[in-house]
């Protein structure tokens, strides 16, 4: 037996998004808000895949 309860960090199925999450001095991720204020759908995904426009 344990003496103790540890912690359990639980995941969930969704997905994470990597702006969520500061450092946002990377491009990429300051690339990807923009798309999304400005409704720009194409960009969002190509920016998603990793290529630029």
């Amino acid at each position: 037996m344990f003496s103790h309860k540890k912690a359990v960090f639980r995941r969930s199925f969704l997905l994470e998004f990597m702006f969520r999450y500061p450092p946002w001095n990377d491009d990429s991720k300051l690339a990807l808000l923009r798309h999304v204020f400005r409704y720009d759908y194409v960009s969002l995904f190509l920016a998603l895949l990793g290529l630029r426009r």
